[in-house]
């Protein structure tokens, strides 16, 4: 739920693809908000009543951590009554563990993202201290101007030639 407590539901499927946002466990959303994943299965004590009206026998909200927050929920829940306890238990078991996991693919992908962004701001950071050395350098004598990128040219067009790859000619 976002800060006026409204769902912002960008996927859904079966019966939660037409459901009001009221068919949702507010309590189970906020908790997995927190970070900690929430599940509920029916065990004839008292339910909640957003749960009681649409009959369901057990729902889980568990998070997508990103760093230290909350990326994302995802919030499942079951209606039929027909499925054993320790089927539903075990699906939620694996619905959990299986968030866990995307937290920590998705962590490992940003991760990247930011070390491929570092090694390029590193390299446009060297070549441009390599500019401005040739480029003082050519300053000093009319005669070397150019020299610098000539050379570079050339030793380019070179290892082209010979077949090295663009990274090791960069």
């Amino acid at each position: 739920p976002d800060e006026t407590g409204q769902i912002e539901i960008l996927l859904a499927a079966g019966e939660l693809m037409a459901a009001a946002p009221d068919r949702f466990s507010f309590t189970l959303l906020n908790m997995a908000a927190r970070g900690k994943p929430a599940r509920f299965i029916e065990s004839g004590g008292s339910i909640a009543e957003s749960l009681s009206r649409f009959q369901v026998q057990a729902a889980v909200a568990t998070p997508f951590i990103l760093g230290n927050a909350t990326a994302s929920v995802l919030y499942v829940d079951s209606v039929d009554p027909a499925i054993p306890q320790d089927t539903v238990e075990g699906d939620i078991d694996f619905i959990i563990g299986l968030s866990q996991l995307a937290s920590i693919a998705l962590a490992n992908l940003s991760r990247a993202d930011l070390e491929r962004r570092f090694a390029e701001a590193r390299s446009s950071m060297f070549e441009g201290t390599v500019r401005a050395l040739a480029s003082a350098i050519d300053a000093k004598d009319p005669y070397t101007r150019g020299h610098s990128d000539r050379v570079a040219l050339l030793s380019s067009q070179l290892a082209r030639a010979l077949g090295h790859p663009e990274s090791t000619i960069e």
